[in-house]
């Protein structure tokens, strides 16, 4: 109920149990991205971060490494939260081919 009163906090977890298929959810990829795209266009960090790296891994979208990896960069230096700082600053170092951009 809280995710479609528009509250982003609720709507990344719901993302979150449709992409673990937690509390009796089945996995659903689709779902999932939807829910963060919301949280996202809401401005919430944890919906930017779970929007990018859906559509850097192809996960219920089409794959797009470009926009992906611009959303996860966008990250830096807006957040203190570990595992979001850390998976943006090494997105290209452990995947090895996100794309560049040229001035």
């Amino acid at each position: 109920k809280k995710a479609e009163a528009g509250d982003p906090k609720a709507m990344c977890y719901l993302s979150d149990c449709y992409y673990g298929g937690i509390i009796g959810l089945h996995p659903d990829f689709e779902q999932s991205y939807s829910w963060c795209s919301k949280a996202a266009a809401l401005n919430d960090v944890s919906g930017i971060a779970d929007k990018g790296y859906h559509l850097y891994m192809g996960l219920g979208v089409d794959k797009d490494q470009v926009t992906g990896s611009t959303l996860l960069g966008m990250l830096l230096g807006k957040t203190m939260c570990l595992p979001v700082a850390f998976l943006a600053l090494n997105f290209s170092t452990v995947l090895g081919d996100c794309p560049k951009t040229t001035s």
